[in-house]
């Protein structure tokens, strides 16, 4: 009954802190020189990437400083010290005249700078959305498999090494994750029209990772993204040339010059700036706020707002990246989800979740580098803020996300914002500060000492900071450092930044990962404390440790939930558990107005299962509260340690049971009631799971993500309608239900390419696919369609072979369809409906001729006397005769008052 997500993340390296006083506080570097004292000169030289077929001239080369690689280290590293601003100048003036027309020069300075130093790395570059090419310093000879070089690197003093880019070339790019080779995607850095793309993704890699075991390679800095403007030089040749500027551990700093001057902050450290066991760093409160009231405009809406009259009953996940592209780039943006709102509120959807828009090193965002702001990838060049500038930028992507907002609440929904606390990239400007010993930063993460402190070693997550002796715990992956909160100032500044969002119009929030804020080994466990186990083993054989510390996290968020709606008491918070054990997961309502619900999740799908084949999975009714099931105790939960105080309620395996738990916990009441106070979170899919409709084809598994099956065109029309059915069951539960984008649809989620979870860290893409607005959209064609590729996966986010078909309805012929018909009458009964919202639940049996049968889903929903009942018929074979007096409110598949035929359903208003 159990599952717990390990997400797969690219790893990332740290390396010696750098505190720099920049001079580049300029968009563009000017084409006028200054002359002063210094002579240093500069000369680039042609690009070694012979594999590249380039359309442009070159240039003669001359012999210079940037050529010297003999130079020795300790002259080079006492060179380090700083550059006057007239050598820098002299500097760069020597650049315009050796650089490149349409040449893109990433200069990447180690501290050391030795020339062989720069040996182990390399650069992988790519256009936005498309996929990439490695590209080796200047001075070194790449090898015929382009996965390594041989030489040294060029160096100089002020930029260090360098890799030149041939911007109008196009390369035989694309990483094949599974094979470890490169090749095989012909791509360029020059649009159709002639111009070179707008933005570049710039990666320094560690070249021996990519063909490690591990799948991910590890870098320095992250993914750095620059827009290409920002860096023009102007060359002395009346061309242009681009040059960007970056010191090791220092990427996401780069600049249009070299730094001036160069501050080591480890110089004096004495490996004792440690904040894991330091009390210093353990000052948070830990004495329980009290509860919250859930969210009244949520739980049961108001009529005097234009949108949540009635409360929230049907929410829709959208995977921002694949929903909407509206300018043409191929990558979902959010002025193409202001343009389907219509769509949206007719499909009865009351209230929006978008995955994270802030700024973030990923397509997929969940690896903030500012809190603060909205993605320059998630704006667009045809919405009106981004045409008005004539560029996209994070305060044009500002502008249409405010514009969402508004655009969204005038049509009936509220939008919530997903909100990544447990974790931050490296390139999150709270982490560089910590990592150079800010103190005003550095209790923001967790850092111990790898060469004094025992337990800071890299298999229990806690990855090493460059070649000083710290370690940082980050449980996804080293790209992704855990924040302390156990740290006060940590919570406030949170805190301080969800309300921020509030007050810009946001109506809450879906809170990613809850139960990773305080995991058992990134925190001291105090006596009382009660410990979740959760201990796996992953598919090459490592003992993965997510095991939970249940009485610190519901401190935290606690804690966050009050003080935020201390000022904004309708905001909405809905929490993010990967794990289907119910009891686990109930005591987090202390914190949270609703919690997705897993359990039902893979429950309803296991039945759906079931139906198709008997042989696997299990009926409805011994989920649906009809049958008692099991007792569930603290006593007999071995996965419970130190102590069992916080998990104060309990009750047997089925919905009512663990409706009633739910709600004890959200009111602090363990009284009987008769409409609930919890708003439950139901869904039909999303992300990071397989869709609906492969689950029913699969193993039946209720007890986790491993139940994915194959869809083919034999399988979908009988697949479809079971899923309709369990996805009608989940709109039809207590709370809000949320739809992901697409399951309306009946898209599917068949693994590309030979991948499984099992063997690829990217097969979540298969999730992920473009929404169908139309048959045969393409990117570009003005339907909106999606299509981009995640660099280094070797995977294109796209259809699969059965989203590409006709059987698959597209938007635009969608209410036609049975599925999407059945889907978009129940979701706008529940929307609309308060006794489907919060009304009590009670489930009850069916007979055919006389005899109990199991395969039927039969649920009374009542409010202040107002009683739906719900009935759906899992069977593929029996019709169901029935003899209801009512309304019939919704249906599906042909169901009736008096009769439901094999795979149908009926909400019925009963008199």
């Amino acid at each position: 009954m159990k599952n717990t997500l390990k997400r797969a993340l690219p790893f990332i390296l740290g390396f010696s802190a750098i505190a720099l006083a920049s001079c580049n506080g300029q968009n563009a570097v000017s084409s006028s020189s200054s002359s002063g004292s210094g002579s240093s000169s500069s000369t680039l030289s042609s690009s070694q990437n012979s594999s590249a077929t380039s359309s442009s001239s070159s240039k003669t080369s001359s012999s210079s400083a940037q050529s010297s690689s003999s130079t020795k280290s300790s002259t080079v590293a006492s060179s380090l010290s700083g550059h006057t601003q007239a050598e820098v100048d002299d500097y760069m003036a020597g650049l315009k005249s050796t650089s490149h027309a349409n040449h893109l020069y990433y200069h990447y300075l180690r501290y050391d700078n030795v020339p062989a130093s720069y040996s182990d790395w390399d650069v992988w570059a790519w256009p936005l959305t498309k996929e990439g090419y490695r590209f080796d310093w200047n001075g070194r000879q790449t090898s015929s498999d382009r996965l390594s070089a041989s030489g040294l690197a060029t160096v100089d003093t002020f930029g260090g090494a360098y890799v030149d880019i041939d911007l109008t070339a196009s390369y035989d790019g694309g990483w094949q994750s599974a094979s470890k080779t490169m090749g095989g995607t012909k791509m360029s850095f020059f649009k159709s029209d002639g111009s070179p793309v707008d933005t570049i993704g710039l990666q320094i890699v560690k070249s021996a990772t990519r063909t490690s075991s591990a799948g991910f390679w590890v870098n320095d800095g992250g993914n750095l993204f620059i827009s290409l403007a920002n860096y023009a030089l102007a060359n002395s040749d009346g061309t242009t040339s681009y040059h960007v500027f970056a010191v090791q551990d220092q990427v996401q700093s780069a600049g249009v010059l070299p730094q001036i001057s160069i501050v080591d902050p480890f110089a004096n450290d004495d490996g004792k700036n440690v904040t894991y066991g330091d009390s210093t760093y353990n000052n948070a409160s830990w004495t329980d706020r009290a509860l919250a009231p859930t969210s009244p405009l949520f739980l049961k809406g108001d009529s005097t707002k234009s949108y949540l009259t009635s409360g929230a009953g049907v929410g829709y996940q959208i995977m921002a990246s694949s929903f909407a592209d509206s300018d043409g780039d191929g990558f979902g943006d959010i002025y193409g989800i202001d343009q389907k709102l219509d769509y949206l509120k007719d499909l009865g959807v009351n209230v929006l979740w978008l995955t994270p828009i802030q700024l973030s090193d990923s397509y997929h965002g969940y690896d903030i580098t500012n809190y603060y702001l909205v993605d320059p990838k998630f704006g667009s060049k045809t919405s009106p803020a981004g045409t008005k500038k004539g560029a996209v930028d994070s305060t044009t992507a500002l502008a249409d996300y405010k514009q969402l907002i508004a655009d969204a609440n005038a049509k009936g929904m509220a939008v919530i914002m997903d909100l990544v606390l447990n974790h931050t990239s490296t390139s999150n400007d709270w982490f560089i500060k910590s990592a150079q010993l800010d103190r005003d930063y550095r209790g923001y993460y967790q850092w111990g000492n790898h060469e004094t402190q025992s337990e800071i070693k890299e298999d229990n997550y806690w990855y090493p900071y460059g070649d000083h002796p710290y370690s940082y715990y980050a449980k996804f992956g080293s790209a992704m450092p855990e924040l302390n909160y156990s740290y006060q100032a940590t919570r406030d500044a949170v805190i301080q930044m969800a309300k921020y969002w509030c007050a810009l119009g946001v109506s809450g929030f879906r809170m990613d990962a809850v139960k990773h804020i305080f995991l058992e080994d990134e925190v001291t466990s105090d006596g009382g404390d009660t410990i979740i186990s959760d201990i796996s083993t992953s598919a090459s054989g490592k003992t993965l440790n997510y095991s939970s510390n249940l009485t610190k996290n519901l401190n935290f968020w606690r804690e966050i939930n009050a003080s935020v709606k201390a000022d904004y008491p309708d905001a909405f918070f809905v929490g993010e558990n990967f794990d289907g054990h119910a009891y686990h997961v109930a005591p987090f309502y202390e914190g949270f107005d609703s919690l997705f619900d897993f359990y039902s999740y893979f429950n309803i799908t296991s039945a759906a299962a079931n139906s198709l084949n008997s042989s696997v999975g299990k009926p409805i009714q011994s989920y649906d509260g009809y049958v008692s099931g099991d007792a569930y105790t603290t006593s007999a939960d071995a996965s419970l340690k130190n102590s069992t105080s916080a998990i104060s309620y309990t009750g047997n395996w089925n919905v009512a049971s663990i409706m009633a738990a739910n709600d004890h916990y959200r009111t602090g009441s363990s009284s009987a009631v008769s409409s609930y106070s919890f708003i439950n979170g139901a869904f039909t899919s999303n992300h990071d799971i397989a869709r609906c409709l492969n689950r029913v084809v699969g193993s039946g598994d209720a007890s986790g993500i491993q139940a994915q099956g194959t869809i083919t065109s034999s399988n979908y029309p009988e697949a479809l309608k079971a899923a309709t059915c369990a996805e009608i069951a989940e709109l039809m539960m207590p709370g809000c239900t949320w739809i992901y984008y697409g399951d309306e649809l009946g898209m599917s989620g068949n693994w590309q390419n030979g991948a499984t979870t099992g063997t690829d860290s990217y097969a979540d893409l298969s999730y992920r696919q473009p929404m169908k607005w139309v048959q045969d959209g393409e990117v570009g064609d003005g339907s909106f369609t999606t299509g981009y590729a995640v660099t280094g996966s070797g995977t294109k986010v796209q259809w699969d072979e059965i989203n590409k078909t006709s059987a698959v309805t597209d938007v635009k012929n969608a209410t036609s369809n049975a599925h999407f018909k059945g889907i978009r009458d129940f979701a706008s009964l529940k929307s609309k409906t308060p006794a489907l919202i919060r009304g009590s639940y009670t489930a009850y049996g069916w007979d055919v001729n006389n005899t109990p049968v199991s395969y039927v889903y039969n649920v009374v929903r009542e409010l202040n006397g107002v009683k739906y009942n719900i009935v759906v018929n899992f069977s593929k074979s029996v019709t169901l005769s029935a003899g209801f007096t009512g309304t019939l409110a919704a249906s599906y598949n042909g169901g009736t008052l008096t009769s439901l035929p094999p795979y149908s359903a009926i909400a019925v208003k009963l008199a």
